[in-house]
């Protein structure tokens, strides 16, 4: 048990202290903090709103004067002018003067036109911006020629108010959904991302010590039954170390960014809404995936001569969680369909697309004890089968890996 442990904590303190697990843990915390902040980052490159001034074309000192005043109902902070010269305003834009120009024409019907003009690129944002303000002038115009109050024209103009309910009782509620949808889907991205770089990383070290000849001398001091699972274990650990250093700062920085942001997917978030179970079923199937997934990395690992040849022989397994990824993605817009009830259940996909299922729909619990108990059957009985190749793997050095299975079951059996 001792040459476990030391195994264990060895390959443990090798991968948390390396370059590129130091680097992916900073880079991945950054850029989480960075989407929290998003807005606070945008605006302070894409400039302040103070310094845009924004010219009106028209011929009405009325309609101007209108236009202004709901300009700064809107949005105080854009300075608004006026120009009787379409032609001045637009060198205006194009010498930088002025952010952008409307030219607006008042029809006989009292319909307003207009025309956006900007230097280069069309700011969709604004563009709203304008056809909400014009709109509203429109309305008002056409309230007083109906001789409508401003109480009977915010009657006209208000919309219908539409609440969704679902009778089914697998569909949970949609009042968070929006927030619970961004979650699983860091999730599952999670999970693919770690259990596929994780997967790969193992079977190129079980690849590297074997083509160095190392693990002839590894195996002489410690079965390479112990060998695999202190490898195994010790990968899983430091995965999961990566896991709870993001949602750390994932926590902090919701927590900081919530009070002051106007960035909408991190209002949409609700943590007091996230039910624990959500969080500790991702956990649980990144875990489960990662040993699935884990042990048949090293299994291919044991049974090549060459580091070349790793991903190669990983490539079955690639394909299989692209797979399960790309079901999840499908199962976030129709979690209840045939194909993603079905291949939840599948122990290569249920790491991924089970966790679609728990979060869009009440699911009963028999139903995710199923899918764990197929999963934890297979995981046994991949490590077994890994169990018993790795131990005659390990020691044969020739050309087709898979053609070595057979010898390696053979020659651990001795």
């Amino acid at each position: 048990m001792n040459s476990f442990w030391t195994i264990f904590l060895q390959n443990y303190k090798s991968k948390v202290k390396s370059k590129s697990y130091f680097a992916i843990t900073i880079i991945v915390s950054m850029l989480i903090i960075g989407l929290m902040n998003f807005d606070k980052i945008y605006n302070l490159f894409a400039g302040n709103e103070d310094d845009q001034v924004v010219v009106v074309v028209t011929e009405k000192e009325e309609l101007y004067s209108t236009i202004h005043q709901v300009f700064k109902n809107v949005d105080s902070k854009i300075q608004v002018k006026r120009s009787t010269d379409k032609q001045k305003a637009e060198s205006g834009v194009k010498n930088g003067d002025y952010t952008y120009a409307i030219v607006v024409e008042e029809l006989n019907n009292k319909q307003l036109k207009a025309t956006y003009i900007t230097e280069t690129d069309v700011n969709q944002q604004d563009v709203s911006k304008v056809q909400t303000i014009l709109s509203q002038i429109q309305s008002s115009n056409f309230a007083q020629q109906l001789n409508l109050s401003q109480d009977e024209l915010k009657v006209l103009t208000t919309p219908v108010e539409i609440h969704t309910k679902t009778v089914s009782d697998k569909v949970k509620d949609g009042e968070h959904t929006e927030g619970v949808g961004i979650l699983i889907n860091v999730f599952i991205m999670l999970n693919y991302l770690m259990i596929l770089m994780y997967a790969a990383q193992l079977a190129t070290d079980v690849a590297t010590e074997k083509s160095s000849r190392v693990m002839e001398l590894v195996v002489s001091s410690i079965s390479p039954t112990k060998h695999l699972y202190a490898k195994l274990f010790s990968t899983l650990l430091a995965g999961i170390t990566q896991i709870i250093i993001w949602g750390l700062v994932a926590t902090v920085g919701y927590k900081t960014a919530i009070n002051d942001s106007k960035n909408d997917i991190l209002n949409s978030i609700d943590l007091n809404s996230v039910a624990p179970t959500l969080v500790f079923y991702g956990i649980l199937f990144f875990t489960l995936g990662f040993l699935l997934y884990g042990s048949l990395s090293c299994l291919f690992g044991s049974i090549i001569t060459r580091i070349e040849e790793s991903s190669q022989a990983v490539m079955p397994l690639m394909f299989m969680l692209l797979a399960a990824l790309y079901i999840a993605i499908y199962g976030m817009s129709n979690p209840s369909s045939m194909v993603v009830t079905i291949t939840s259940y599948v122990p290569f996909f249920t790491p991924i697309v089970m966790l679609v299922r728990i979060g869009f729909l009440n699911i009963p619990v028999w139903e995710i004890a199923l899918a764990l108990a197929i999963l934890i059957a297979t995981i046994c009985m991949m490590i077994g089968l890994t169990s018993r190749v790795y131990r005659g793997g390990v020691l044969i050095y020739g050309k087709g890996a898979f053609s070595n299975i057979k010898k390696a079951i053979k020659l651990g059996q001795k």
